[in-house]
């Protein structure tokens, strides 16, 4: 919540294009990781506060880090945030 309210937030402007990707790691069943990697992009949309977000999971089919270890595992679930705002020209 820190990272949204204290950086995340104030990068978003009205014209912001938002896009969240939920991952996820191999452990576990496909079908429920890929769940659990929309539920992650859809709680951080919503503390994002914003309705125009665009969300997509990957689950298990685009890994981030090496399943090998724990640490893989653990940086594997998370959230990828893509803010695309366009500049003004003066």
């Amino acid at each position: 919540k820190n990272i949204i309210n204290e950086l995340i937030k104030k990068r978003i402007r009205t014209n912001s294009e938002i896009e969240i990707t939920g991952y996820t790691d191999l452990t576990g069943d496909f079908e429920h990781n890929k769940t659990l990697a929309l539920q992650r992009a859809k709680s951080t949309a919503k503390l994002l506060e914003v309705d125009n977000a665009v969300v997509r999971t990957t689950g298990a089919d685009e890994i981030l880090y090496d399943n090998k270890y724990p640490e893989g595992r653990l940086f594997c679930r998370t959230v990828r945030i893509k803010i695309i705002t366009p500049i003004e020209n003066k």
